[in-house]
């Protein structure tokens, strides 16, 4: 059983599509919380993209605030609306009446002991008040798949990638937990191009999902790092470890977060040469890109047979 938490997002689109567009996954539902735009938009987004979808699950508003700091959004990169400038007038898939902090905690409760993969592609938020209302809930996490954090430089500040920057102290409630973690960093997913030529594969596919995907993922990016290359769709990366892990690797490392007010307010303080403190999240940092990429592909095409 996985449950996803989102903010989208342009790559949480990709990101949600691909993980409903897989077969034989069983999804129990999709949380939202305040992150790349403000929780109305994220949760309006999420059932958009739903209605699009090969099936649909139940979608669950969460946090609007992050625990410690103001709310810091990302749309200089994700647009006004999150979705590159996509606004959905209307949408079909209800938003459930439960707060997605209550549903994990329901969920979680009436799961066998590490039997659940919580897949986090925005601030960790909601799974930091699960942990503070119910820290014995742990024990029900097989594993926490999350994008967020970088190994080097971030991509709000220096220091730090967004998903953490956005909530540190709920980073650190999180990697402070007993559960196993799977950290992709921004410096892995960075690698994972979605260029132009995939961008068209995916438009002869003809469903509505890929209908949708394929201009977000034809995109230009004006950044000089990734011009004329592609399109890094970091939150798909959590998803593809989620359902191919064959096609990553990584080192056992000690990850700390910074929740200072200073500089280095968000960065994961990762351990990767291994100076003797305890490991508590395999870091990726190697990506089978050509095998994920084709993988991608084929997926989002079988969900229209």
């Amino acid at each position: 059983m996985i449950i996803l938490d989102c903010d989208p997002g342009l790559d949480d689109a990709v990101a949600i599509m691909l993980l409903l567009s897989a077969p034989g996954i069983e999804v129990a539902g999709i949380t939202t919380a305040a992150g790349n735009v403000e929780l109305h938009q994220t949760q309006w987004n999420t059932r958009g993209i739903l209605d699009r979808a090969p099936r649909r699950v139940p979608v669950y508003a969460g946090c609007p605030r992050p625990l410690a700091v103001p709310h810091v959004h990302a749309k200089h990169i994700h647009g006004d609306t999150g979705i590159a400038g996509v606004r959905f007038e209307a949408v079909e898939t209800p938003l459930e009446k439960e707060h997605a902090v209550d549903f994990l905690i329901r969920t979680l409760s009436s799961a066998p002991e590490r039997s659940v993969t919580l897949c986090f592609v925005g601030p960790l938020t909601n799974l930091a008040v699960v942990l503070v209302k119910a820290p014995e809930l742990a024990q029900k996490v097989e594993r926490l798949v999350l994008m967020g954090g970088a190994i080097g430089l971030g991509n709000t500040t220096p220091a730090a990638e967004y998903n953490i920057y956005a909530d540190p102290h709920a980073a650190r409630v999180v990697f402070e937990a007993d559960f196993e973690r799977v950290v992709l960093p921004l410096d892995t997913t960075s690698t994972v191009l979605v260029d132009t030529a995939l961008a068209a594969r995916v438009a002869k596919i003809g469903t509505p999902g890929a209908d949708f995907l394929a201009p977000l993922l034809a995109l230009p990016v004006a950044h000089p790092r990734f011009a004329g290359k592609g399109r890094p769709m970091h939150d798909m990366c959590a998803v593809g470890y989620c359902l191919w892990p064959e096609l990553f690797s990584g080192r056992q490392c000690n990850v700390t977060i910074d929740c200072s007010e200073g500089p280095s307010r968000g960065r994961t303080i990762i351990d990767y040469w291994g100076n003797k403190r305890e490991p508590n999240a395999l870091v990726i940092d190697q990506v089978d890109i050509e095998g994920f990429l084709t993988r991608f592909h084929d997926t989002l095409a079988k969900a229209a047979s």
